[in-house]
């Protein structure tokens, strides 16, 4: 059941060409069907991040996964304090992985950038702690043929890393199953972030 007239289908890559052939292709329909929601695509709203520090304060879009089961299938359902070096340790190497089996980086930028620290909102824990609620959950995910069983975490926390590796997980996500759409990222400080809308798609395809 939806209540509400309108959806946001959100993207994000650091491919501007995938961005844009899959633009391209949405708006080529009259009517997109995902599941059982038709949508009628209508505009374009570009979210443009500020440059991001050495510090930066993020919230949690979709939980963070810390291994894929096939790297390591403890950790990947284990439950790991946030609190721990290892849970950044963790999400260090997950990360890593990531950017390095992409195209827009050289061994050298790896040389130069390898701070990062993961830094939980611990007020927010200790307040979930009291009201008795989860943090960490358990989700299924189908991995071509095999079924995995993994665990995700959703906190608000500060991360400091290079600004390099900031600007990969604001666009890229941060942890393992970015591709699927875990660990998706947004600013603590909304206003930071500036959207335009683009009425005519196509002005996004030439931006």
């Amino acid at each position: 059941h939806f209540s509400s007239h309108k959806v946001s289908l959100v993207f994000s890559s650091m491919n501007k060409t995938l961005i844009n052939k899959l633009l391209e292709k949405i708006f080529q329909q009259e009517q997109l069907q995902i599941a059982e929601l038709i949508l009628r695509p209508e505009y374009v709203e570009k979210e443009i991040f500020p440059e991001l520090s050495h510090k930066t304060q993020f919230l949690c879009i979709s939980p963070i996964v810390l291994a894929s089961p096939e790297k390591s299938s403890f950790y990947a359902k284990h439950f790991v304090s946030p609190s721990i070096e290892l849970f950044s340790q963790l999400l260090y190497e997950a990360t890593i992985e990531r950017m390095k089996s992409c195209k827009f980086y050289t061994e050298s930028d790896f040389n130069e950038n390898i701070s990062f620290k993961f830094v939980p909102d611990n007020a927010y824990l200790e307040k979930i702690k009291n009201q008795d609620k989860k943090f960490a959950r358990i989700y299924g995910i189908q991995d071509y043929t095999q079924r995995y069983e993994i665990r995700g975490y959703t906190l608000p926390f500060t991360l400091e890393a290079s600004p390099l590796i900031q600007n990969f997980v604001i666009n890229c996500g941060i942890g393992a199953y970015g591709y699927r759409g875990y660990g998706m990222l947004d600013l603590v400080e909304h206003q930071q972030t500036q959207r335009i809308t683009l009425t005519n798609w196509q002005m996004a395809l030439s931006d």
